[in-house]
């Protein structure tokens, strides 16, 4: 009726008007009403049933007058009853603990990712250093063969002219060079 329970055993302190109320109403009850409220003393006002209040309701709408059920508990104090827990399922347990334990992890890996990255930077740096040493490498290996190409030309001039002509040596010398050093430019970037 209406989205409430019907067994719900909910406990009405009465108050004073609707315990003059249900005193009025008494003589209209049934048998078995009367019974149970005579157990107990309405004019100390303990706490009784709903379902009673809801009968004697009903009874004043059928006998006096219109009052509605809010107006007639006007006053009253309502004591819920307290809910029934249940024991969780065993499964569900394990479950919601392994759940939290993966989450628990989850969280731990998110919080410590940074440590492991200097592993991983460790790791990164021994690469890293390879790869200057081949271009260090590269870079020693221009010079040497640019030099090497200039000392070559500048001495192979020298032996070959009957008297020194130190600037004939130097400009065939930086001619090789340069010819020298555009083929190893070309090289350097075509690997790169």
């Amino acid at each position: 009726m209406n989205g409430y329970k019907e067994d719900i055993n909910l406990l009405i302190k009465p108050s004073k008007k609707l315990v003059k109320q249900m005193t009025a109403l008494q003589d209209l009850c049934t048998l078995e009403v009367k019974k149970e409220i005579s157990c107990y003393n309405l004019k100390e006002r303990p706490p009784i049933p709903f379902r009673l209040i809801k009968y004697f309701h009903q009874l004043n709408t059928e006998h006096e007058d219109k009052t509605y059920l809010h107006e007639m508990m006007e006053g009253c104090e309502v004591f819920l009853p307290k809910p029934e827990i249940s024991p969780r399922n065993p499964e569900l347990e394990a479950r919601i603990r392994r759940l939290q334990a993966e989450q628990a992890e989850r969280e731990y890996q998110q919080m410590t990712h940074n440590v492991r990255q200097e592993e991983k930077t460790s790791m990164k740096l021994g690469s890293e250093v390879k790869v200057v040493q081949a271009q260090v490498m590269g870079v020693l290996n221009f010079v040497l063969s640019v030099a090497g190409t200039f000392v070559f030309g500048y001495k192979a001039v020298e032996y070959s002219l009957e008297s020194p002509a130190v600037p004939v040596q130097v400009l065939i010398g930086i001619t090789m060079a340069s010819i020298v050093a555009l083929a190893e430019i070309y090289f350097l970037l075509k690997t790169l």
